[in-house]
């Protein structure tokens, strides 16, 4: 395949590797004027400014493209262009142009751009999202589930944004070629089964809180009562003291879940490469 590029990063070497394991060329090097507009579109979702062009041609800095990608990923920039895609993945929308539908809206991709700015964990990000509760103007990821209401659905939701599984089918039937059952979607979206909601104190105001109880789904074909199961993994035993949701999210974000890293990787790398 001719002579690879030295490998800038440990993505690199994979890349290399399948590159000469199928034969297949290298793409050529880009000029810096082709690079920084491509990289500032990309991160940014904007055209670099003719001063920032200036100073980024002007520059004989070997590393001076790895400071540019550095310099993007800490600008507002990219805090806005994200917080954008973001909220389209997790279904935050003007709904109905009513007050609080606004108000929440606003507020919800506010916090996470804010999240995005202040380079926040991925992990944390997420689990704050799952482990959402109280009011929508103190704590404005609880705007998720004033939007996604059905705790079935809920479960659908995050586990196709967050690790990547398509749920939905596993609801009516065993597909013979899918890997999840029933006793699966049941057992999993019952990690969602004690949130609760009750009105606030302000009009259309909304509160999101813990039932404490037995945490349970009912398989509608069996009859099989469920305890939260993770997937792939055994039924929990949780003290009805304890909310679910927590079990969840450490189960979700740990580094041994074979799902929750890769999702990630693979949603940037389709903005990225266009392909995940």
């Amino acid at each position: 395949v001719g002579e690879l590029p030295a490998p800038a990063n440990f993505i690199d070497t994979h890349i290399h590797r399948q590159l000469t394991e199928m034969g297949i060329p290298a793409s050529g090097g880009m000029g810096d004027g082709e690079f920084l507009r491509r990289a500032t579109l990309d991160i940014a979702g904007r055209i670099p400014t003719l001063e920032e062009t200036k100073a980024f041609l002007a520059d004989t800095t070997p590393d001076k493209r790895t400071k540019a990608i550095d310099r993007l990923l800490a600008s507002t920039g990219y805090a806005d262009y994200f917080a954008g895609k973001w909220a389209g993945i997790l279904r935050n929308k003007i709904g109905d142009g009513t007050d609080w539908v606004t108000r929440d809206t606003h507020a919800f991709h506010a916090w996470i751009r804010t999240s995005l700015n202040e380079n926040k964990p991925f992990d944390q990000f997420a689990s704050e999202l799952v482990l959402a509760g109280g009011k929508a103007i103190d704590n404005p990821a609880v705007s998720w589930y004033r939007v996604v209401q059905d705790n079935k659905e809920r479960m659908e939701n995050l586990s196709q944004v967050f690790l990547g599984i398509r749920m939905q089918c596993a609801q009516c039937h065993h597909h013979p070629y899918e890997k999840w059952s029933q006793d699966d979607y049941y057992g999993f979206a019952a990690f969602l089964s004690n949130v609760g909601r009750k009105p606030g104190e302000q009009p259309d105001e909304e509160i999101i809180f813990h039932k404490r109880g037995n945490a349970t789904m009912q398989n509608p074909n069996t009859q099989t009562v469920l305890k939260p199961k993770p997937l792939g993994a055994d039924p929990l035993d949780l003290p009805v003291s304890e909310d679910p949701r927590e079990a969840l999210a450490a189960w979700m974000t740990a580094p041994e879940n074979p799902w929750f890293a890769k999702m990630v990787v693979n949603r940037y790398w389709k903005h990225f490469f266009s392909l995940g």
